[in-house]
């Protein structure tokens, strides 16, 4: 009896290890368990990039219904004018209602809520668009993408607190392989694939297979911590060059390109 009761119990404890797992995987770049560390925010910004941090109407806390997990989305210019608003595909994965939609908390009042329509899940990319903010003006894309070593900053809501700007620079392209919200019979998409990955909970180890999108982006110095996902990267001149989509070593944030960006809004 004691056999089995140690056999149901790790067999539980298993069980629970996967599916905190599957809760993780889809949350890790997006969902804070404690306070970030301080970003330690530049005291003194590029002009343009501070007029960019003030524009506080361009920039929005997106969560799921009760706030408790989410990531940044910001306002961005399509091909046509018009404004829409952007962040990470897993973002949207992660915090979507049954309606297909998330909950959008104002930069200056986080009790003001507006809920956003997700209108596209880009398959190339962790890049996801949704319905434009009502009062946000938009902010442009570069023409050109970042330079190797150039000056960059990330404006987000780390751990979901106030807006706040990290600043660093742009290193040399990496290929990162994002876990997705897709079961492993529907990972069929162009730059998906199945991999195994051993996975720890509570002293106990698994192997699982997941399904995930690979990614050419940008690795980087600026530091950025949970709840940034989906935050705009701009250059010195207050232009959009990228996407924060995840922290790699020390914090440092992963890039979606340049390239990625425009071929997203080409179409809108």
């Amino acid at each position: 009896m004691l056999k089995y009761l140690k056999y149901v119990g790790i067999s539980a404890s298993i069980a629970l290890m996967i599916a905190l797992f599957s809760i993780g995987l889809r949350n890790a770049f997006f969902l804070s368990l404690q306070p970030p560390v301080n970003l330690d925010p530049p005291v003194n910004l590029d002009p343009p990039v501070n007029k960019a941090f003030s524009r506080k109407s361009d920039f929005v806390m997106l969560t799921n219904k009760t706030g408790a997990s989410g990531g940044t989305g910001f306002a961005l210019k399509g091909k046509s004018g018009k404004v829409y608003t952007v962040t990470n595909g897993h973002v949207c994965d992660g915090v979507k209602d049954d309606d297909n939609m998330l909950y959008g908390h104002d930069a200056l009042d986080p009790t003001r809520v507006i809920r956003l329509r997700i209108i596209e899940n880009a398959g190339f990319s962790d890049l996801c668009i949704l319905d434009g903010m009502p009062k946000a003006s938009g902010f442009e894309v570069s023409t050109q993408p970042p330079l190797a070593y150039s000056k960059a900053f990330v404006i987000g809501f780390p751990a979901l607190e106030p807006l706040q700007p990290s600043e660093g620079y742009v290193l040399t392209p990496i290929h990162a392989e994002v876990p997705v919200n897709t079961a492993i019979e529907d990972c069929t998409e162009a730059k998906e694939k199945v991999v195994s990955q051993v996975v720890e909970f509570f002293g106990l180890s698994a192997k699982m297979e997941v399904c995930v999108l690979e990614i050419d982006a940008l690795a980087s110095t600026i530091r950025i911590f949970p709840g940034s996902s989906g935050s705009p990267v701009f250059n010195a001149a207050g232009e959009v060059i990228g996407v924060a989509f995840a922290a790699g070593t020390s914090n440092n944030a992963m890039l979606l390109r340049h390239s990625d960006v425009e071929k997203l809004m080409a179409v809108y």
